[in-house]
């Protein structure tokens, strides 16, 4: 009888402690299904406040950068402000240098130029004889007049018959003889009458003015020289860029 009755007690007890452990087998279970949403949402709330970080991070830094590149472009654009200021103040100071400098060859210059047109005018020559072109096919000197014959040449008796008979549509040699005949008579005439001809009856004269051009390029190749060398002159002194360099420091 008692065993019996142990028997249901231990049966009960049994149940009981099944009961218990199947609820909290139940409760641990949605205990383990609320871990995962609380570590889901921590998760996701994670992500969320690492991509805020990001972006603000992103986003601050973009500003810096554009603030940054905004005071260099301003800086730069200070800066060559600066440099063209000093470069046109040397400028200034090399003109008024050259100026000073070459004064007397540029007088003489004048003088010479003013003598040529005295010289022209009293002896009744032709302005045009006192060119380069007018020397140069009466009497040549040098390299250049060599061109510059060569030049008139190829224009006077090959362009300008080539360009006639292609204008004209020639079709036979014969008519290319032709033009160029009259071109010969026709340029021919041409020096005679302006270059020849005028040599002719003022050479004593043209001889003088000659001279007197010879002694002008020479002047004007000194004030070339002297312009030349104080633009390569490397010493600054004198042209008082002291506070520009300063500014260009600053800026820097």
């Amino acid at each position: 009888m008692e065993t019996r009755e142990e028997f249901i007690a231990f049966i009960r007890e049994a149940a009981a402690e099944g009961e218990k452990l199947a609820s909290m087998e139940s409760e641990t279970h949605a205990k383990g299904i609320e871990y995962k949403k609380l570590a889901k949402s921590l998760e996701s709330e994670t992500k969320a406040m690492e991509d805020s970080i990001e972006m603000t991070v992103r986003k601050r830094k973009n500003e810096l950068e554009g603030s940054f590149d905004e005071e260099l472009s301003k800086a730069d654009s200070l800066l060559r402000k600066a440099k063209n200021s000093r470069a046109k103040a040397k400028e200034k100071g090399q003109n008024e240098r050259i100026f000073e400098e070459t004064s007397e060859l540029r007088d003489e210059i004048r003088r010479r130029k003013i003598e040529i047109k005295t010289v022209l005018k009293k002896e009744n020559v032709p302005g045009f004889c006192n060119t380069r072109l007018f020397f140069a096919l009466t009497s040549p000197s040098g390299i250049k007049d060599i061109l510059i014959i060569l030049l008139c040449f190829a224009i006077c008796f090959a362009v300008v018959p080539l360009c006639v008979y292609w204008l004209s549509k020639g079709e036979t040699p014969l008519q290319l003889v032709l033009i160029y005949v009259c071109a010969i008579v026709l340029f021919g005439g041409i020096y005679f009458l302006a270059f020849i001809r005028p040599a002719m009856k003022h050479g004593p004269v043209l001889k003088q003015i000659r001279q007197i051009r010879a002694a002008i390029a020479s002047k004007e190749k000194q004030v070339s020289a002297i312009s030349k060398g104080i633009r390569e002159d490397k010493d600054e002194a004198m042209y008082g860029l002291g506070s520009f360099d300063e500014n260009i420091s600053a800026i820097n």
